[in-house]
């Protein structure tokens, strides 16, 4: 008898937090617009002009008052975020950026849902050899597929896989660094994943080697 009355109070505790959340997104709705709006306006003006340090600068805005508030109500700007964070590796490491072949939001947004696609396809190995081929033509880097895969708001299953048959479909190819990219990535690796790397990093390291000995 206790505990039903238990579970009725915790059902009710429930409810009273989710309906104190419409209330809130309610009362929040005009600002939340205002923000997206002001957000979208001054990303369209920046994106042309390809400035990661631009980019990376906006976002900060998702980390203050009132973005910080308005985020966890809207998945593209968690999406944003994530491309922000890929952006920074990829300038650091000298891929090509994630946006040079966008010009605003909408453009964005569709590429990131378009590589999500990509990679529920090698999730589910559907036309596996084909969408590997449309990621290297469309210059998807390692750290880009890492944004959509480890964002909170994926529903991918699988990560180590996909990038595992990422990685192998580079070093079939002979893009040993993008492969090395690929594996790199991958959080909290298993034992094979990390021998890969640890294998392909000592292959890279010894290439290198060699090439400045017969420079020398």
């Amino acid at each position: 008898m206790e505990e039903r009355k238990e579970e009725a109070m915790g059902r009710g505790k429930d409810a009273k937090a989710y309906l104190a959340l419409l209330s809130e997104i309610e009362a929040n709705k005009e600002r939340d617009l205002a923000f997206c709006f002001r957000f979208e306006e001054e990303i369209n003006h920046i994106l042309p002009c390809k400035q990661v340090a631009e980019f990376l600068s906006l976002t900060r805005m998702l980390h203050e008052t009132p973005g910080k508030n308005v985020l966890p109500r809207q998945a593209n700007l968690v999406r944003v975020l994530g491309i922000a964070e890929a952006l920074e590796q990829e300038e650091a490491t000298g891929f090509l950026p994630f946006f040079h072949d966008t010009e605003t939001l909408d453009q964005l947004i569709d590429k990131y849902q378009r590589v999500n696609l990509l990679l529920r396809r090698i999730e589910f190995e559907i036309l596996a050899q084909e969408t590997m081929a449309e990621i290297r033509k469309e210059r998807i880097s390692p750290y880009a597929a890492a944004a959509v895969l480890y964002n909170y708001i994926s529903l991918l299953g699988h990560r180590e896989t996909i990038l595992l048959t990422l990685a192998s479909g580079e070093m079939e190819e002979g893009d040993y660094v993008r492969a090395y990219g690929f594996l790199s990535v991958i959080r909290n690796p298993s034992a094979e994943a990390r021998k890969l790397r640890e294998e392909l990093s000592f292959s890279l390291c010894g290439a290198g080697h060699r090439r400045e000995q017969r420079r020398g």
